[in-house]
């Protein structure tokens, strides 16, 4: 099994996201996308060369991967670990945010 390593970015990405939610929709609605959050990175950890590759930046391969039901996209590379270093939402500028992280 592969190890994953959320990078400080991704924690940031994912505490705005679920603030977000608590603040304009509901407690519930954060709680179940955290809860999505977690599904998609044990289907990462557990096939994390099953998602569609995203872009090649300066040689690494960053892989994608959507949640079902909330318009964001986790991000990631496979190196000796998985290294997670975004959960955008959707309708971000991803390539100029993947760009600044790598």
């Amino acid at each position: 099994m592969n190890t994953i390593t959320l990078t400080q970015d991704a924690l940031s990405d994912i505490d705005y996201a679920y603030q977000y939610y608590i603040e304009h929709v509901s407690a519930s609605t954060a709680d179940r996308l955290l809860s999505e959050i977690e599904n998609n990175l044990k289907q990462i950890k557990e096939f994390a060369d099953a998602n569609p590759k995203h872009l090649v930046h300066e040689g690494n391969i960053v892989y994608k991967k959507h949640l079902n039901k909330f318009k964001y996209t986790i991000f990631y590379l496979i190196q000796d670990e998985i290294i997670v270093f975004a959960l955008l939402h959707q309708s971000r500028n991803i390539e100029n945010l993947i760009a600044k992280r790598l």
